[in-house]
């Protein structure tokens, strides 16, 4: 549920990638106001899913990169060499 107030609205469109790539379920704040009951719906039928969980989990990971933290860390300190 992006916050529908963000800059840009750069939550909304980070989050429909995700749902687009199936990697994510998207619901807006306006929706989950007037129908909650869709989102619960939503929960309970993941809940009772373990493969629609594992699919998502699997399709996610494609937008992670497990050397972020060495990487951002690089950065730091490239800045501090450079002052």
């Amino acid at each position: 549920i992006p916050f529908p107030d963000a800059a840009y609205n750069h939550q909304y469109l980070n989050a429909k990638e995700l749902a687009d790539a199936g990697a994510a379920i998207l619901f807006t704040d306006q929706t989950v106001r007037q129908t909650p009951e869709a989102l619960a719906e939503c929960a309970k039928e993941l809940l009772n899913d373990p493969t629609r969980r594992a699919e998502l989990s699997r399709r996610i990971g494609a937008f992670t990169d497990p050397n972020a933290n060495e990487r951002i860390w690089d950065d730091i300190q490239t800045l501090i060499r450079k002052k």
